[in-house]
C-alpha cells in the first residue's frame, strides 16, 4: 500500500523568525498581516494565552504587553526563502515533492520500511539543515494524511509524527478529531453537516456515500473516500499552468491624489512584472483597481477596475507600468480617499511562444536584457534595489511594518 507523508512546517512564520533570534524560543510570539491588521501565527506560548487566529492587533494589545508577547510584522520575503529551503531539503530525500503552500508538501514513502522512522529522519534533516520544526502525517491517503500531520502538531506524545495505516488506528484517530479539522469540510461546511449529526471525522467516514455525494456533491464524496483509506488523489507534480499573477495591497496611510497611487500602482506592478519574468511568461491583458475603506462608514465609498489588453504579451516592467497608469487615469476619481489597489496580469503565455511584433524585435530582445540584469541585481542584493522611477522615493502608501524584522534569509541550505 502507498503511503502519503504530509510535511506541516509548525507555526511557520514565528518559526522562521525564531531561525535568525534563538532568544525566542520557549516566549510567546505572534505574527502580524499586512499593515499590522491582524495576527496570522502564534507561537504555542502565546496561543496558550487565548491570543486568537485572525485576533484584530489593536484588540489584543493589552493582552500581549501584559504578557510581554514579542511581535513582528509580516516578512513574506523571508518566509518565501525559508519555504524555499524547506522544499528544496525535502527534494534531497525524494524528488517527487507535491508543494501544497507555503509551509505544506505532500511526497510519498517507500512502505517497506518503518515508516514512523522515515517520518523522524524527515523531521531531524528539516530541523538540522533549515531550522523550522515540522509535523509530518503519514497515511494511505492525502486526507488521511493531513488528519494525522494535524493530530502530530498537537500532540506531545507523537513527537511530531504520526503514523495511520492500519483501519483501527484511522478509527481511533478519527473518532477524535472534529469534522470541521478534516481538509476539505471547513468551517463552513461543518454546521450543516453537524446538522446530519456528523459531528467527528469518524462520522463523516461512516456516512452514507451516495448520501453525502447527492446531497453535498462530488468533492465531499472523495474525501469520504479518502477517509475509508481509498486514495482520489495523486501526488500534483506538474501543477497547471497559472492563469494570472495578481499583486494586491493596502495601503499604510488613505491616498487621495493620482500621483500617489500612480507611484503605488507603479510598485505593484513591477512587482508583478518580476513574478511573471520568473516563471518565464509573458501577459496579454493587465487588469487595475482601487478602493476605499469600506469599513469607514461615515465616508464616501468608490471602487473601480478597468482592463486594458497590451499591443503584445509582455513582462517589460516599463510598458506595463505604462498600461497601469493608463487605465488608472480612466478609473480614478478625486474627492475619495483611497485604501487599497490592484494590479492583475493575466491572458498568460509563454515568453517563447508569445506573438512578437516584428517591427519591434530589436527593442524586444534590448528590453528582455534589461530586465534579465534587474532582476540578477535585485536577487543578489535583495528586494527592489534595482526598480524604476515611477515608484517614487518616499512610497508613503507603503503598508504598516512597524514591528518587521530585519533578517533576509542569505545562509546556505544546510546548516
Amino acid at each position: 500500500m502507498q503511503a502519503f507523508a504530509l510535511i506541516d512546517c509548525n507555526n511557520f512564520f514565528v518559526s522562521c523568525e525564531r531561525v535568525f533570534n534563538p532568544a525566542l524560543e520557549g516566549k510567546p510570539v505572534v505574527v502580524l498581516s499586512n499593515n499590522d491588521g491582524c495576527i496570522i501565527s502564534r507561537s504555542n506560548e502565546a496561543k496558550a494565552l487565548g491570543i486568537q487566529m485572525g485576533d484584530p492587533f489593536f484588540k489584543t494589545k493589552a493582552l500581549i504587553q501584559a504578557h510581554q508577547v514579542a511581535v513582528f510584522s509580516a516578512n513574506f520575503a523571508l518566509y518565501g526563502d525559508m519555504s524555499h529551503r524547506v522544499m528544496e531539503t525535502l527534494q534531497t530525500i525524494t524528488p517527487d515533492v507535491d508543494v501544497y503552500s507555503i509551509d505544506e508538501a505532500f511526497l510519498t514513502l517507500c512502505n517497506n520500511a518503518d515508516l514512523t522512522e522515515q517520518g523522524r529522519n524527515i523531521r531531524q534533516r528539516i530541523l538540522k539543515w533549515t531550522g523550522i520544526p515540522v509535523s509530518v502525517g503519514i497515511a494511505p491517503t492525502k486526507t488521511l494524511a493531513k488528519a494525522a500531520a494535524e493530530i502530530a502538531k498537537k500532540s506531545a506524545k507523537a513527537e511530531g509524527v504520526v503514523t495511520l495505516m492500519s483501519a483501527r488506528l484511522q478509527e481511533a484517530a478519527l473518532s477524535r478529531l472534529p469534522v470541521a479539522d478534516i481538509w476539505g469540510v471547513g468551517r463552513r461546511l461543518a454546521p450543516k453537516l453537524h446538522a446530519q449529526h456528523i459531528q467527528t471525522a469518524l462520522d463523516l467516514r461512516q456516512a452514507d456515500a451516495r448520501f453525502i455525494r447527492k446531497t453535498y456533491g462530488l468533492p465531499l464524496a472523495r474525501t469520504v473516500s479518502e477517509l475509508r483509506a481509498e486514495a482520489c488523489y495523486s501526488l500534483t507534480l506538474n501543477p497547471p499552468p497559472q492563469q494570472s499573477i495578481v499583486h494586491s495591497r493596502s495601503f499604510g496611510m488613505p491616498m487621495s491624489t493620482l500621483s500617489g497611487l500612480q507611484q503605488a500602482v507603479a510598485s505593484y506592478t513591477g512587482r508583478a512584472a518580476a513574478k511573471l519574468r520568473h516563471q518565464r511568461l509573458a501577459a496579454c491583458y493587465l487588469t487595475v483597481g482601487i478602493r476605499t475603506n469600506r469599513f469607514r462608514v461615515t465616508e464616501p465609498q468608490y471602487a473601480n477596475s478597468i482592463t486594458l489588453e497590451l499591443p503584445m504579451a509582455s513582462n517589460y516592467t516599463a510598458e506595463l507600468i505604462d498600461t497601469a497608469h493608463r487605465g488608472l487615469r480612466q478609473i480614478f476619481q478625486h474627492g475619495y480617499h483611497y485604501h487599497k489597489a490592484s494590479v492583475m496580469l493575466s491572458g498568460l503565455v509563454p515568453m517563447n511562444e508569445r506573438q512578437v511584433n516584428l517591427f519591434a524585435l530589436r527593442d524586444t530582445e534590448r528590453y528582455d536584457r534589461l530586465m534579465s540584469a534587474m532582476d540578477r541585481l535585485n536577487r543578489v542584493f535583495g528586494g527592489n534595489t534595482i526598480y524604476l522611477a515611477a515608484e517614487g522615493m518616499q512610497k508613503p502608501w507603503r503598508m504598516k511594518s512597524s514591528h518587521r524584522s530585519h533578517w533576509s534569509a542569505i545562509m546556505p541550505v544546510k546548516a
